[in-house]
This record gives C-alpha cells, sequence and structure tokens, in this order.
C-alpha cells in the first residue's frame, strides 16, 4: 500500500482501490510532484526504481505527504479514528 504512492508517481495507477477519495488522490498528485521535483534535482532517482539520494529532502517532503498516503490507508480501514488535523500532529 505505501509503496503504491511511488507506482503512482511512474504508472499513473494503484493496487488499491480509493473508491472516490478525492484526498487521497490529492496526496498521490503530491508525491508524484514531489517525486518530479526530486528526479529534476538529483535528490531522488527513478532507475531501476525510485531511490531516496537526499535524506534530508525525505524527511522535508517526503516523509509528511507519505504519512498522509498512510493516513488514507488507515481511513479506508477504518482504523483511524482521530481526525485528520489530530493524526497529521502524530510524528511519523
Amino acid at each position: 500500500m505505501l509503496l503504491d504512492a511511488f507506482c503512482y508517481s511512474g504508472y499513473g495507477r494503484v493496487s488499491v482501490g480509493l473508491g472516490e477519495s478525492r484526498i487521497a488522490m490529492t496526496v498521490l498528485e503530491s508525491i508524484s510532484l514531489a517525486i518530479d521535483a526530486g528526479c529534476s534535482k538529483r535528490l531522488l532517482q527513478r532507475t531501476p526504481h525510485v531511490v531516496i539520494l537526499s535524506r534530508s529532502f525525505y524527511h522535508a517532503k517526503l516523509r509528511p505527504l507519505m504519512a498522509r498516503w498512510l493516513l488514507c490507508w488507515l481511513k479506508r480501514q477504518h482504523l483511524a479514528e482521530l481526525s485528520w488535523e489530530e493524526a497529521l500532529q502524530v510524528r511519523v
């Protein structure tokens, strides 16, 4: 599930059903844009798969987005009883 966010960047699809979650699609688009930006600055590479070359880029740009992506999955599984705002305050 978490790796789907990286696959979406390259293939435009994920292996899990998101229903009509606009939030999930927005998060995926944000991750895709961050990956594009990281690759253009050579902070990430795409081949043979997405590889993180800069820890600071990951912590500043990708980690917060991946936390949101995880929360989308938790919400879909009915495992997250917290509000979006409360859950995003949890340190990942």
